[in-house]
């Protein structure tokens, strides 16, 4: 949690080293479980949208058309995108009483650093906030990154094209994973394939 371009720094002329881990957490537990955290982290406009966890332990949502009853789900509620387990009797487009189930701190993290990217790569930041109030963050949610760059008349191509749109997902679900950016195309020059985290 907490990458952004601010605490990110050159080392030598192709590497990047992330300087500050003062909001960092365990991803898993013991037993590799995938630990969920209910704390917005970072600047605002690293912050992917499922970090806007309802302060309420139970909210009413309406069950999506595409989730299951009793699984994690991606929901509105409250201009934010926040996930909450959907109760068991949950019925696909019905009004349902759901637990709020914090964030994942891995696609949390893939989403900040497709923030970084795009900054790079544009110049600017995408939104000032990853909220539904953003006019921007809610045009890329509908539409996609690819066609805010074309609003924005910037070039882009295939390759980053697939990048940005793949780590700047709303729904985590369906964004990349850390292991499918390091294997992108666009980054592949800067990649070695024998990457390892540095360990302190």
């Amino acid at each position: 949690r907490g990458v952004s371009l601010e605490n990110v720094v050159l080392r030598g002329q192709k590497e990047c080293v992330l300087v500050d881990f003062a909001q960092a957490v365990p991803l898993c537990g013991l037993d590799g479980t995938p630990l969920r955290y209910f704390v917005e982290a970072g600047k605002r406009i690293y912050r992917a949208p499922e970090m806007y966890v309802p302060r309420q332990q139970n909210v009413q949502v309406v069950c999506p058309s595409t989730s299951r009853p009793g699984t994690i789900a991606q929901i509105s509620y409250d201009k934010c995108r926040c996930e909450v387990l959907l109760p068991p009797d949950a019925v696909p487009g019905r009004p349902c009483l759901a637990e709020t189930a914090g964030y994942a701190v891995a696609p949390a993290d893939v989403f900040s650093c497709g923030v970084c990217a795009f900054m790079l790569l544009v110049g600017r930041a995408p939104w000032s906030v990853t909220r539904e109030t953003d006019p921007t963050f809610s045009f890329v949610r509908r539409h996609g990154v690819k066609m805010l760059l074309r609003q924005w008349r910037l070039p882009g191509g295939l390759e980053e094209d697939l990048f940005l749109s793949n780590m700047l997902q709303a729904d985590p679900v369906k964004r990349s994973s850390i292991e499918a950016c390091l294997r992108s195309d666009w980054i592949a020059d800067f990649v070695s394939w024998h990457f390892q985290p540095e360990t302190m």
